[in-house]
């Protein structure tokens, strides 16, 4: 099979078509995977910041179940204190 300049011409031509579409695709790709980059980096940064939101709420929460708890039982208390006759209420 001969060959001729114009065929290798050709070839060439299409082979720099090729080249120019994969050019563009990886351009294009570049600049998403840039967008994805910054999308991540802002994904961390509010992933730290929830943390640090979570492990305050969770000290918080804390507090307030020591909080309700002692109010609890100083109402048993009382209760029971009322109906054992150790304590009593008087209005006046």
């Amino acid at each position: 099979m001969a060959n001729t300049a114009y065929d290798l011409l050709l070839r060439v031509n299409k082979h720099d078509e090729r080249i120019g579409a994969v050019e563009k695709i990886v351009a294009v790709n570049s600049n998403r995977l840039s967008e994805l980059e910054d999308c991540t980096d802002e994904l961390e940064k509010e992933m730290k910041e929830m943390r640090e939101v979570l492990i305050s709420s969770k000290m918080a929460i804390k507090i307030g179940t020591w909080i309700v708890a002692g109010f609890g039982v100083s109402a048993i208390a009382l209760i029971w204190s009322m109906i054992t006759g150790q304590a009593s209420i008087l209005f006046k």
